[in-house]
């Protein structure tokens, strides 16, 4: 995780040392075959966090660096997080429990009562709680939500969703916008023609939200 003071010190280098454009930008150069500007380069964020617009933008901003954001359509505007960051949030939210899971035939025992011990459990039921579910925004599997106990508020996690109020504000601001999936579905796992069903949908939730007809799209 990037600090925005650490942000700030990058921008400012990178707005000093490079030319800062957008992906599509690059892209144009790309398909045209024209050269780029001198010591071209893109930022880009991915998925659509909330610290994006309060953190990021203001400090994009203040040095005229463009940035492309790649938003996922079912994520921005809602309350929910995606499984492996609502994962991370239960067990902040456990801090003074130990706990015992039955997990995938396995028995597995975790104090999180330390910073060190929350980071082992996730560490270690990252891999063996992945969802079936091909949606990145689906619940927690049941033995963990029935595990953790606490509620966990969501506007509290740095990986908290932006409000497409917000999301206009990228537009507004001159940042460029780009498709990242409807709920961050891996592609590898759908047909061709759920792909494109799911970008199209995607497209058009960013057009009637936002105003932008999106054509990049980012995976």
């Amino acid at each position: 995780v990037v600090s925005p003071t650490e942000f700030e010190a990058h921008v400012a280098y990178l707005a000093k040392e490079f030319t800062c454009v957008t992906v599509a930008e690059l892209v144009e150069h790309l398909v045209a075959g024209t050269q780029y500007p001198r010591r071209a380069i893109a930022i880009s964020f991915d998925d659509g966090y909330a610290n994006n617009v309060e953190q990021a933008l203001p400090i994009l901003k203040r040095y005229g660096v463009p940035a492309t954001f790649y938003l996922v359509t079912a994520f921005v505007g809602g309350k929910r997080l995606f499984w492996d960051h609502l994962l991370e949030a239960a067990l902040e939210a456990s801090c003074d429990r130990r706990v015992t899971l039955e997990i995938a035939g396995q028995r597995l025992a975790f104090d999180l009562t330390s910073h060190e011990g929350r980071a082992i459990a996730l560490d270690s039921l990252l891999p063996v709680c992945r969802p079936t579910s091909n949606d990145g925004l689906c619940p927690l599997p049941a033995p963990l939500s029935e595990a953790f106990g606490n509620p966990i508020v969501i506007g509290d996690s740095p990986y908290a969703a932006m409000s497409w109020t917000q999301a206009r504000e990228l537009v507004a601001a001159g940042m460029h916008i780009g498709i990242h999936t409807m709920a961050h579905t891996p592609i590898t796992q759908m047909t061709r023609e759920d792909a494109i069903e799911d970008a199209q949908t995607s497209r058009a939730k960013l057009g009637t939200e936002i105003g932008v007809d999106a054509r990049d799209f980012c995976y």
